[in-house]
């Protein structure tokens, strides 16, 4: 039944939001089928069953219309009923949190009704409100904007003062959600089209204009609109990648006013400079190792890693492999723990079994570890080379040398034939493989390389799991003593 809308639209929901749920579809407002409200009560009961897809529509049927036979027709109307009184609660939900929407609202209602007293207190209120809020994101200019012209609307064409400020206010609105619009979307599509803004900025329209408005006006962006300005950093930060100023000034004020922040306005600036802290340590820069777990664990402590969705396999173990790297062993064992039931159920077990095997390799026990390497099969390719790479160090730690030469072969040749792994990422691998090899001929035949594999390794820029090599040939060196 996966294909159906209702158990998609259940399968989202937490425990949580099904109890919730029952107070909407108990109030007849927003329903008068007392079918539904029997449903809803048996999904209740049987929630495991629902979002482990091993219900029966006929045991539904008898739960709800008890003595009457079954009817294809009236099951599937039920079911089609229930999926839009959910839907009904989803658009009220994301309603009832954006209060200067309501608002905005209820004054147009005033305004329609020329309740004029009423319209006038609101209009103050709101008017308040807006002048003390930080959040000054896409929402809020446009709800701003919307205040502003009915205001303008309701007072006609005078030319008091409150009119002309009124005016002022709404161009200055219309222009900030323009720029907030432009940067935002650009930040997020250049996370995840590489080279984004090099190939396009010629086509993006207006941008040049946008960022020398912001460049030229950034002491007034700052103190009035940080959210357009930490935003604009961002953008400047993967423009000139190379000048990390940029990115220190932005997690700085980030960082500062991070308590002020709605949770979707921060979390969407964390993701940005997490991808930009990525895409430098991916680089070879290994002080942006230590950037990640510091967002990540920012990201964890403010309630932003797992947001109303499921986590991804490749994020949730790229969190722990970078951890590990730090030996922040505890802490990835912790996050592993959890956040593991918030994965998707496609990748979950394959992503739980890799991560406990890292960390089982961190703590030395590498027969553990090669244990739950036996159990992941994902073969995604990030997750099919962290899993030979680790592999591979499990057999060195060992002394399986005989495995070692066949799956070295085997990741070379999967390295050369794969064209959807980014260079940065190829080279960080084609690296680790390189000096893995050499790694292995020290311990094994040639002790004596060690010095120089060290020293050669201390001028290497940083690559994935470069750390683990320098101490091993480290360890060899004291051998040949």
């Amino acid at each position: 039944m996966k294909e159906i809308k209702l158990y998609n639209l259940l399968n989202s929901f937490s425990r949580k939001e099904l109890n919730e749920l029952e107070d909407f579809v108990s109030s007849r407002i927003f329903n008068k089928n007392k079918s539904l409200i029997k449903l809803h009560e048996y999904i209740s009961k049987n929630y495991k069953k629902f979002i482990n897809d091993t219900y029966s529509k006929h045991e539904i049927f008898n739960y709800i219309f008890k003595n009457e036979k079954f009817s294809e027709t009236k099951y599937w109307k039920l079911i089609s009923s229930f999926a839009l009184i959910i839907d009904k609660y989803l658009m009220f939900k994301e309603y009832s949190v954006d209060h200067y929407y309501q608002k905005n609202h209820l004054l147009e209602a005033y305004r329609r009704r020329n309740i004029k007293k009423q319209y006038s207190y609101l209009s103050k209120e709101i008017k308040k409100n807006y002048s003390n809020e930080f959040n000054k994101g896409l929402n809020f200019f446009l709800n701003q904007t919307h205040f502003h012209f009915q205001n303008i609307s309701y007072l006609g064409s005078g030319e008091s003062i409150i009119m002309r400020n009124d005016i002022e206010s709404m161009f200055e609105n219309l222009r900030m959600f323009f720029i907030m619009t432009n940067i935002t979307s650009i930040s997020i599509i250049s996370n995840f089209k590489k080279d984004f803004l090099k190939s396009s900025s010629s086509k993006l329209w207006l941008l040049d204009e946008i960022l020398e408005y912001l460049r030229k006006n950034r002491t007034y962006m700052k103190k009035n609109y940080i959210t357009v300005y930490i935003f604009y950093l961002i953008i400047v930060s993967k423009i000139n990648f190379d000048d990390e100023k940029h990115y220190f000034e932005a997690r700085k004020l980030i960082m500062i006013n991070i308590k002020k922040f709605s949770k979707n306005l921060l979390k969407h600036m964390l993701l940005n400079i997490l991808n930009y802290s990525v895409i430098k340590m991916v680089k070879g820069d290994d002080k942006f190792l230590k950037e990640i777990f510091l967002i990540n664990k920012v990201m964890d402590e403010n309630s932003l890693t797992f947001f109303g969705e499921n986590i991804e396999g490749d994020y949730f173990y790229s969190v722990i492999e970078h951890t590990t790297m730090l030996q922040q062993v505890l802490w990835a064992k912790e996050f592993l723990e959890k956040y593991k039931s918030c994965l998707s159920e496609e990748s979950r077990e394959s992503t739980v079994n890799l991560s406990a095997a890292r960390i089982h390799f961190e703590n030395n026990e590498y027969d553990m570890s090669l244990q739950q390497l036996l159990k992941v099969d994902n073969i995604n390719p990030y997750f099919y080379l962290s899993h030979k790479i680790l592999l591979l160090q499990n057999y060195f730690e060992t002394g399986e040398n005989e495995s070692i030469t066949p799956l070295l072969e085997t990741l070379s040749k999967y390295l050369k034939r794969r064209i959807d792994i980014s260079d940065e990422l190829k080279d960080n691998y084609i690296k680790f493989l390189f000096y893995f090899r050499k790694l292995k001929t020290v311990s094994t035949t040639k002790v004596y390389l060690a010095s120089n594999l060290l020293k050669e390794l201390q001028k290497e820029k940083f690559f994935l799991q470069k750390k683990w090599i320098l101490e091993k040939a480290g360890q060899q060196k004291q051998l040949k003593k």
